[in-house]
């Protein structure tokens, strides 16, 4: 009977003591907190600098211009492309980063802060963006990543909330001063449908490519597809449903880029 307890005794320390083992291997979880605060919003950002292309200097009181936001739009799925799309409670803006990979730092949800003196805003085709000014100083392009991960700071782990304007294709204004505030959010369009839904894919042979979803009133607008998102072969979705993407700009016109595929959700086909 002794011998019996004895053996019982022995199997339950050793059980306590793998376990504790196993918590004592477990490293505690690292949360990142950003040491440098955010004096400016990305509006006032947008609004200080709108010209086709200027570098960021410093404030009038001689402080850096730093924003805050949270990361709404990446590369998540390959629909995007080298750009990171943040916003806060005023304004959203993209911000073009030389790399392919930016959904493994800056995942949505995530919020970052940005120190953005010596950076660029300028506008790419009619765009305005964050990043840096090309080889010749004519233009915006994409800023080095190692550039722009010294420029940043991640606040917080990525679950901070985002908001989702609810958008109506006929209402999207036009003038610039209303494009700094619209640009670059996100948005949803519901109830809407898109051309050809349930026969075409999203990609031709290939190639990025532009499709269209309607409002019952029969307003379009633009939904461009990357030929490398990872649902390009996929079937636009039938029926009426809701679209959320971020509300981008190409020359005189919107265009939204859904993130990924499960941004196109809700679709019902109605007799």
């Amino acid at each position: 009977m002794k011998s019996k307890i004895f053996k019982l005794l022995f199997f339950i320390s050793l059980i306590f003591a793998f376990g504790c083992a196993r918590d004592f291997d477990i490293p505690p979880l690292d949360i990142p907190k950003a040491t440098i605060t955010a004096n400016t919003t990305i509006l006032e950002l947008k609004q200080a600098f709108p010209d086709a292309l200027e570098q960021v200097g410093v404030k009038p009181n001689g402080e850096n211009y730093i924003i805050e936001g949270v990361v709404i739009g990446n590369d998540v799925e390959g629909n995007i492309y080298k750009n990171l799309m943040i916003q806060d409670s005023t304004a959203a803006i993209t911000i073009g980063i030389n790399s392919t990979d930016i959904n493994s730092t800056y995942r949505i949800g995530q919020q970052i802060v940005i120190n953005c003196t010596g950076l660029y805003v300028g506008l790419y085709n009619n765009l305005q963006q964050l990043g840096y000014e090309t080889d010749d100083g004519t233009g915006i392009t994409f800023m080095l990543s190692t550039l722009f991960a010294e420029k940043t700071q991640l606040n917080g782990l990525p679950a901070y909330p985002i908001d989702t304007i609810v958008g109506d294709i006929a209402s999207l204004p036009t003038t610039f001063p209303a494009l700094m505030t619209y640009q670059s959010q996100l948005f949803v369009f519901k109830d809407v449908y898109f051309q050809n839904g349930g026969v075409w894919l999203y990609t031709n042979s290939g190639k990025n490519t532009t499709r269209y979803i309607f409002d019952s009133e029969g307003n379009k607008l633009a939904v461009y597809n990357s030929s490398y998102s990872t649902f390009a072969n996929d079937t636009l979705p039938s029926g009426t449903g809701n679209v959320v993407g971020i509300l981008s700009y190409f020359k005189n016109s919107y265009q939204l880029l859904m993130r990924m595929s499960s941004d196109a959700y809700g679709f019902k086909v109605t007799d």
